[in-house]
């Protein structure tokens, strides 16, 4: 039940706002793309760091932020 919180609430997944279901569907396989990509990039850590049992949207705000810092 973890997981699915962590996707609905730091990958904000349960935002069906369009009025399309096509648009929605878009919207919910991206997100599972997402998600898929960022467990990916934790269980690609090594055993014994912090960022292996971060939260997603830890991940996000320290990664990204630096990524565009360094852009």
């Amino acid at each position: 039940e973890n997981h699915i919180k962590g996707w609905k609430t730091h990958l904000a997944s349960d935002r069906t706002s369009c009025s399309k279901a096509s648009a929605n569907q878009m919207r919910l396989m991206l997100h599972g793309c997402a998600y898929w990509i960022w467990w990916t990039l934790r269980a690609a850590c090594p055993k014994r760091s912090q960022w292996r049992h971060a939260q997603f949207d830890t991940l996000r705000l320290h990664l990204v932020k630096l990524a565009a810092t360094i852009v």
